[in-house]
């Protein structure tokens, strides 16, 4: 049996979670039911996915979903914490150091945010140059790295293992 969710329960979970949290909304009101989706910005697979998961929200259900762009799960996590009918996609690293109040968080435990469903596993990888003689990732010790965007889910990683 495949350990990962099938993209149709993912998708019926995201329904499922976007329908409730709109009716709770909804109930008094006569506006169409809607709810934020916060993603991050151009170039981002937050972005695509966001509008993926809009498009089949609001054909299955009738919810309008806003697609908004942001800076990435770091603020992502902070809107959901404040916010609680707009949702958010995250890195689960990104999530954990929210909950706990760590990194990014720095002593402030985000204790509104719930996760529906993973979105997809992350992996990274290290290359260097041959000529460099670099093994091993303790040989990057005192040189300069470059892991992605400032205060992205990779430079959390790297610097854990620094």
């Amino acid at each position: 049996m495949n350990p990962e969710p099938s993209r149709r329960r993912v998708l019926l979970a995201a329904t499922a979670a976007l329908a409730g949290s709109a009716l709770a909304t909804g109930c008094a009101t006569t506006e169409p039911a809607s709810v934020a989706l916060m993603t991050a910005g151009e170039g981002s697979a937050f972005l695509p996915y966001g509008r993926g998961i809009a498009k089949v929200v609001t054909a299955r259900s009738g919810i309008a979903v806003e697609v908004r762009t942001s800076g990435g799960s770091n603020e992502n996590l902070g809107v959901v914490e404040r916010e609680p009918m707009i949702l958010g996609t995250a890195f689960l690293g990104s999530a954990f150091e929210a909950v706990n109040g760590i990194a990014f968080a720095a002593g402030r435990r985000h204790e509104n945010v719930r996760a529906l469903f993973p979105m997809y596993e992350t992996s990274f990888q290290t290359a260097t140059l041959r000529s460099r003689k670099l093994t091993r990732t303790a040989d990057l010790d005192g040189r300069r790295v470059g892991v992605g965007p400032t205060n992205g889910p990779a430079e959390g990683y790297f610097r854990g293992l620094a």
